[in-house]
């Protein structure tokens, strides 16, 4: 695989960036391209994919936003809400919340501290692999906390998923109780977090 640095301008749903640096990965006649943007201060990741067929035929180029951003507020430590969610994702990393169905299960704890979280999500059906992150940041003297999370599929043509990605995130947050938290707000949409409106989080 080679990987390259390059300039090159793009447009997706209003947001303009112009000759602004890309990684590109070659894979045989893929080309995946990926760039950091920085919008509403979280890092989205842009993917472009580029199918080059071997015989010169038409060239097809897919542009995808697979990250899915929310924010929560919560009048509470960010020491108490990392404690939960961390309680949490530990509790479901089995399969014996999917017996009945739903996606409350196989989650996987990768690393851990009071201003950070990231773990791995499973769909138990497909299979398919989740990348979860939380930030978390203290105001007023610590008393309160924001967060800010992500939920990201490793596969990278997942675009309309259900609400999926969306769930990932929401399911820990209520299961730990954190959103009965006192001041507890979210803050999201169907453009920040794909088919958020239509998510269905005890199914997905």
């Amino acid at each position: 695989m080679d990987i390259v640095e390059y300039s090159v301008g793009h447009y997706f749903r209003g947001l303009v960036a112009v000759n602004q640096p890309y990684l590109i990965s070659v894979v045989g006649n893929r080309i995946s391209l990926q760039r950091l943007i920085k919008y509403f201060n979280s890092t989205f990741i842009l993917e472009v994919h580029c199918f080059c067929p071997a015989d010169g035929g038409e060239t097809i180029l897919s542009i995808t936003l697979v990250v899915f951003p929310s924010y929560r507020y919560f009048g509470i430590p960010c020491q108490t809400v990392y404690k939960s969610l961390v309680l949490q994702i530990r509790k479901w990393e089995t399969t014996a919340g999917c017996r009945q169905g739903g996606q409350r299960c196989l989650y996987k704890l990768q690393s851990a501290s009071v201003h950070f979280i990231a773990a791995k999500h499973i769909t138990p059906v497909k299979r398919y692999i989740d990348v979860i992150h939380f930030r978390l940041l203290p105001y007023y003297f610590h008393t309160v906390c924001h967060v800010s999370a992500m939920s990201i599929s490793e596969t990278w043509y997942i675009i309309e998923d259900h609400g999926t990605n969306y769930c990932n995130l929401y399911n820990l947050v209520e299961g730990s109780s954190l959103t009965e938290a006192r001041g507890y707000k979210e803050i999201t949409s169907d453009f920040l977090c794909t088919q958020r409106s239509s998510a269905n989080c005890t199914v997905f």
